[in-house]
């Protein structure tokens, strides 16, 4: 292979490879042209944007709904001579030439000729960033990665914030595998975005997984409507990065200690006082395995503060998560638990905190609800805050429910742990796209029991049975299930109002949602700017559908008169599920559902066998609130 024909295959392999991974950007907006400003009318502010270019070859500019779409400012090379639609303009002047959104622009520069259709976003802020590189690469190579730049948020028109920040970075674990990444923003001192409470730290989140855009905003609510502790507020916006449009973000508050966030003392701060002269953020972590294997995973601070005791949060994890996180533990019924804050415990902090926490657990899957201390798992667990968890969890069947995403608080002066902090609901409320089948069933159908049957399924992987979660083995409790009932009745006005809301916010955010669409929604690559918006209506409506379906499922779950079969492995391996939502003197179907070891047989309503037998495919009738079939093995 001659250089020559070297090079053009290099060329190709590149085009190909961003094809694959950058859809939307493979053909760079900066082959037009003409840049456009929106607001500020400087060249080179970060509100200086260029159309895209899609496979059709018609470039698209992406308007925000509160630019004057009769006085955008053109910049080009002022050799060129430029018309639209015939009509010339000149390079930094004013220009009305692109006031119809939809129609499709016959743009001319010198020899060239270009088609461009202006669309415009809904009535939304807008947010501008610029790297101090010009470009993304560093970014999104690596979450280690980041860089400073300027920044310019707009709403209704007004600039509501210009200046440099920090770093940008991305975010999270699983959606940093997705073409549309999320990413974190740091300002140098604190600064309030939308209204929110000032802080350094905010979360740019992509929901790139949800057509709709909407779950996340729709979970969050009904986090802070139903009393759920420190839940984040958010705001929807249009995000433009160097130039670039990058569809509807959402910008929320982290999962942090601070005010208006998790108020709480900040264990970081304390652990620096107490080490004054030592670079903590240089220090290796390190990590040890107790005699009752349990890992831990912490930093060897030489000093700790006078009191340990809080506060933290931690985020219960994957095994695999664990090991990739900086700081953490692993209980001994081997479920991971990552740290929040302090972001660097001290090796006597982690352990601290662990061995609580395994107490907690310990008695928790004790048969008794007591473990070998003689506590109840009621000393360790805030039950309140956990029934109001898990009735979110419970109504959104968020795919993470428990295994990831979940937050748990425990302030300083006291030992029990506070479920806090809703949070990631892109796979939440009933997806119909790629609807990950969990525990046997789609995450899609909104008729089936979910959180009540939560199991951590990736034990299996590291050869151990499926643990049940804590919301599994709390809602076996006829105490917590009263709880539940009770505050059902409580925070079921909330749920009902936020499904009244969705149909207006999803209206409010449409516009927006179909100009995401041209860049990151494969499903609707042919699709008319009309099809988009019936499209993108359509499942809004699916949505809204299914929270009122489930509204009313849980409205019979949680009732007085709900029937509960359960499924008891006795001695076998595996798991069993019983997913209809019934009340008492209905019939089910006896299944089975899930992993099973050895060969399972049938099933008896006593453990010896000694009862009536049902075998798979047989009806049963729940005469009692709580129903248990035993599994006779082969």
């Amino acid at each position: 292979m001659n250089r020559k024909t070297y090079s053009r295959f290099c060329c190709l392999a590149v085009f190909l490879f961003l094809a694959v991974f950058f859809p939307s950007h493979a053909h760079a907006y900066s082959f037009f042209p003409v840049r456009f400003n929106f607001f500020s009318g400087v060249e080179s502010a970060p509100d200086t944007v260029s159309p895209m270019l899609d496979s059709s070859r018609t470039y698209y500019l992406f308007v925000p709904s509160d630019c004057d779409p009769e006085n955008i400012t053109p910049f080009f090379d002022s050799s060129l001579t430029v018309t639209v639609d015939g009509q010339p303009i000149t390079s930094g002047q004013l220009t009305a030439a692109f006031s119809q959104p939809g129609h499709i622009y016959g743009v001319s520069c010198g020899k060239n000729s270009y088609q461009l259709i202006l669309l415009r976003g809904s009535n939304l802020p807008s947010v501008f960033l610029t790297t101090d590189s010009g470009n993304l690469f560093t970014v999104n190579k690596s979450d280690a990665n980041y860089e400073a730049g300027a920044a310019a948020v707009y709403q209704s028109g007004e600039e509501l914030f210009s200046g440099r920040y920090e770093k940008l970075r991305l975010r999270g674990k699983g959606s940093k595998t997705y073409p549309k990444l999320s990413y974190n923003l740091s300002f140098f001192s604190k600064t309030s975005l939308f209204g929110m409470p000032k802080a350094k730290k905010w979360a740019l989140i992509a929901n790139y997984p949800d057509g709709t855009r909407i779950r996340n905003t729709l979970g969050l609510r009904l986090g802070r409507d139903s009393g759920i502790l420190f839940t984040s507020e958010s705001m929807l916006f249009d995000l433009y990065i160097n130039g670039d449009y990058m569809g509807l973000y959402q910008c929320a508050e982290n999962v942090e200690p601070g005010e208006g966030r998790v108020e709480m003392r900040d264990l970081d701060k304390a652990n620096k006082r107490a080490n004054l002269g030592t670079d903590i953020s240089s220090l290796k972590a390190r990590e040890v395995e107790l005699d009752n294997g349990m890992l831990l995973k912490g930093f060897p601070l030489e000093n700790n503060p006078d009191d340990i005791t809080g506060g933290y949060i931690l985020e219960l994890n994957t095994s695999a998560r664990y090991y990739e996180s900086r700081s953490g533990f692993a209980t001994e019924y081997h479920q991971g638990v990552t740290f929040k804050s302090p972001k660097r415990p001290s090796m006597e902090e982690v352990e601290y905190i662990a061995l609580l926490f395994n107490e907690a657990e310990e008695a928790l899957r004790s048969p008794t609800g007591y473990n070998s201390k003689g506590k109840h798992y009621s000393d360790y667990i805030d039950l309140e805050s956990m029934a109001r968890s898990y009735i979110l969890e419970e109504f959104c069947m968020d795919m993470d429910s428990v295994l990831t995403s979940t937050f748990f608080y425990k302030p300083a002066g006291e030992d029990k742990f506070y479920a806090v902090c809703a949070w990631d609901y892109d796979h939440a409320f009933f997806p119909k796209k790629d609807a990950t089948p969990r525990y046997g069933f789609s995450i899609g159908d909104p008729t089936r029991w979910y959180a009540r049957n939560s199991y951590n399924l990736l034990k299996m992987l590291f050869g151990h049975a499926p643990v049940p979660t804590a919301m599994n083995l709390l809602f076996r409790t006829e105490d917590f299930r009263e709880l539940v009932r009770s505050l059902w009745a409580e925070v079921r006005p909330a749920y009902e109002s936020a499904i009244e809301d969705l149909s207006s916010l999803g209206t409010s955010v449409r516009s927006s949602v179909v100009m995401d669409s041209y860049l990151w929604s494969k499903a609707y690559l042919n699709y008319t700017y009309e099809g988009r918006t019936e499209a993108v209506e359509k499942e809004l409506n699916e949505l809204i559908a299914d929270c009122r379906t489930r509204l009313a499922m849980l409205d019979k779950g949680f009732s007085e008169d709900a029937a509960y079969l359960y499924y008891d492995l006795n001695g076998g391996r595996g798991y069993n599920l019983s997913t209809d939502i019934l009340t008492v003197g209905e019939e089910t179907t006896v299944d089975r559902i899930g992993a099973a070891y050895p060969s399972l047989w049938y099933f008896n309503t006593e453990p010896d066998g000694s009862g009536t037998s049902y075998h798979f495919g047989d009806k049963i009738r729940l005469t009692e609130p709580v129903t248990v079939l035993y599994a006779m093995w082969k």
